[in-house]
C-alpha cells in the first residue's frame, strides 16, 4: 500500500496553513523517516503540553502506550524522552508496536539492545524496529496502535509525560466505542529480549510517557 502525505499535524492543524518547517509544537520537525511528507505521530497530541517527570513501570514489566496514527504512516522509530533519573545496568530492553484492539497482536519490534549505562538522564531513549510499519486500516481500526516498552534495569529510568488518574483513564475508555482501553498501562512479566504474540491483559497505570514513533 502506497504512503500517503498527512494533510495535518500532531495539533490537527491543516499542513498547508503553517509556515514551513512546520510548527508541530514539542516535537519540533521530527518526520517520518520512510514517509517524510508526513510528521511524527505521538500521544502528545492527546495528552497536551503539561509534562512531568515520572516513573515507568518496573523492570522486565511492559509500559504500553496507546498513540494516535494514520492509515499511510511509515514508522521505523520510538523514541521516549527519559527525564532526570537515568537506567542503571539495563541489560536488555525493546520496544514493540501492537495492533491498536484489546488483546491486540504483534507488528514489529526493536531488536533488544544490551544498554548498560546508555540510558542517559534528559537524553532522548530510541530502539528501532526490525521492520517497518505502514500502518493500515487493519493495525490501527480506530485510529490509534498500541506501543509496548520494556527494560530489564537495577535502577529503571525516569521519562517525561504527564499524570492521569486510573479514575479519569477509565471514564476516557468508555466515550466511544473503540476508544483505547487506557492511555497506560502495565502488561506482561519478566520481559527481556522479546515482545509476546499478543497484548495481554493491562493494568492501568497513572504516569503516562511521551512516546514518539517516526
Amino acid at each position: 500500500m502506497p504512503a500517503s502525505a498527512s494533510t495535518t499535524d500532531n495539533s490537527g492543524r491543516l499542513l498547508d496553513l503553517l509556515n514551513s518547517p512546520y510548527d508541530i509544537g514539542p516535537t519540533g520537525n521530527i518526520r517520518q523517516a520512510l514517509n517524510p511528507s508526513s510528521p511524527c505521530r505521538t500521544n502528545l497530541s492527546w495528552l497536551g503540553a503539561t509534562l512531568v517527570d515520572g516513573a515507568l513501570n518496573g523492570t522486565e514489566v511492559g509500559t504500553v502506550v496507546a498513540v494516535p496514527v494514520s492509515p499511510g504512516d511509515v514508522l521505523q522509530t520510538v523514541k521516549l524522552a527519559v527525564g532526570k533519573t537515568k537506567g542503571k545496568k539495563v541489560e536488555a530492553g525493546f520496544a514493540a508496536v501492537y495492533v491498536g484492539v484489546k488483546g491486540g497482536a504483534l507488528v514489529a519490534q526493536s531488536k533488544s539492545a544490551l544498554l548498560k549505562e546508555t540510558v542517559l538522564a534528559e537524553e532522548p531513549l530510541s530502539f528501532t524496529l526490525e521492520s517497518t510499519v505502514a500502518v493500515t486500516a487493519a493495525i490501527a481500526p480506530h485510529g490509534y496502535v498500541y506501543v509496548v516498552l520494556a527494560l530489564e534495569a537495577e535502577t529503571m529510568p525516569t521519562c517525561i509525560g504527564v499524570s492521569a488518574s486510573k479514575e479519569a483513564q477509565a471514564c476516557v475508555a468508555k466515550l466511544s466505542v473503540g476508544a483505547p482501553e487506557c492511555m497506560a498501562g502495565s502488561v506482561g512479566t519478566a520481559l527481556k529480549t522479546k515482545a509476546a504474540a499478543a497484548l495481554g491483559a493491562v493494568t492501568v497505570v497513572a504516569q503516562v510517557p511521551l512516546v514518539i514513533l517516526h
